[in-house]
C-alpha cells in the first residue's frame, strides 16, 4: 500500500511521538549523586543571602551575572519531588524565578556541563541542593 505525502507526515509525526513516549522530559530532576538540576542536567543552586519564603532574591545586579535566576514556565519532576515544593516569583530587575520550598534557585555561570558544581560553597554562601536533605535547617 502506497501512502501519500501527508499520510507518511501523519504516520511518522506518530511513530516520533510513541518513540519519545517513554523518555520523560523533566524541566527539575535529581542526579545521580542525588543533587538537584535544571534544564539540561545543569547543577541548581541557593544562597544563604536570601531569605526563604520572601519572594524576594538578593542575588540581582552583577551577582546575577555569575548566578543567573533559574527558571521554567512548567515545571516537570520525577518522583521523589513534588510540584508544589515549587514556586515562581518576580524579580526586581523584571525576571521570573523558581523557588524551591521558598528558596529561589540559581545557576553558576561556571558550570559549562551537566555534572558541574563549580559553585558548591562558594563564598560559604552557595550550595547545590540535596531534596532529601532540605531545607538546610
Amino acid at each position: 500500500m502506497l501512502l501519500g505525502f501527508r499520510e507518511s507526515i501523519m504516520l511518522s509525526a506518530i511513530l516520533i511521538t510513541v518513540a519519545c513516549a517513554g523518555e520523560e522530559q523533566y524541566t527539575v530532576d535529581i542526579s545521580p549523586e542525588g543533587y538537584m538540576t535544571g534544564g539540561e542536567g545543569m547543577t541548581l543552586y541557593y544562597s544563604l543571602n536570601d531569605a526563604p519564603g520572601s519572594g524576594t532574591s538578593n542575588c540581582v545586579g552583577e551577582c546575577s551575572l555569575l548566578w543567573p535566576p533559574f527558571y521554567a514556565d512548567l515545571i516537570l519532576v520525577p518522583s521523589g519531588l513534588s510540584t508544589s515544593d515549587f514556586a515562581t516569583i518576580s524579580r526586581t530587575d523584571g525576571k521570573m524565578q523558581n523557588t524551591y520550598k521558598g528558596w529561589p534557585l540559581y545557576k553558576y555561570i561556571e558550570d559549562k556541563k551537566p555534572g558541574d558544581a563549580k559553585g558548591d560553597k562558594a563564598n560559604t554562601i552557595w550550595f547545590i541542593i540535596y531534596p532529601d536533605k532540605f531545607p538546610p535547617f
